[in-house]
């Protein structure tokens, strides 16, 4: 079982380093996107895909650590049982705001808002995973002012329902 254990950290450690790039990939079309009249195509779509995809293996992987740990005979996080709760719950929290970067996206009518929209969630997402959870909190609180500032300023509101033609 301590193999089988040992496999998954491992793993769990190269995936990280995947989300990372898929990540930085993703911000840099995205913010290409969002400066740029391009539409919002299938190399946007597939980037935000992979990134995803690696947010929700980490994810499962991490989960399987958890179930894994115990057999194993091995602790995690020995000693930080908030560290532990945190990690746990910022990778969760990554993967749902990541999926909420394409579900949101696919609600806005126009390229510029799906842009928007994923470079906001995504971006959340990506810096959620790479750094503390204190630091997170304080700019997921500024991302949510910034967006609000950004609707308002454009006269637009993202919503569900598509602008009449």
């Amino acid at each position: 079982m301590s193999d089988a254990y040992s496999l998954m950290l491992i793993v769990h450690g190269l995936n990280r380093w995947l989300a990372l790039a898929a990540g930085t990939w993703l911000l840099v079309i995205l913010m290409w996107g969002v400066r740029g009249g391009v539409p919002f195509g299938p190399l946007e779509r597939g980037s935000l895909a992979v990134f995803i995809g690696s947010l929700h293996a980490q994810a499962i992987l991490g989960a399987a650590l958890w179930a894994l740990a115990g057999p194993a005979g091995q602790v995690l996080f020995e000693g930080e049982a908030v560290t532990r709760w945190l990690h746990m719950g910022g990778g969760l929290l990554a993967a749902v705001l990541a999926t909420l970067a394409l579900a949101l996206g696919l609600r806005t009518s126009s390229d510029k808002d799906r842009f928007r929209s994923a470079v906001l969630w995504s971006g959340l997402a990506f810096v959620f995973v790479f750094t503390r959870p204190p630091v997170v909190l304080a700019l997921l609180a500024v991302c949510i002012l910034v967006r609000w500032l950004l609707d308002r300023t454009s006269g637009q509101v993202i919503s569900r329902e598509p602008e009449p033609k």
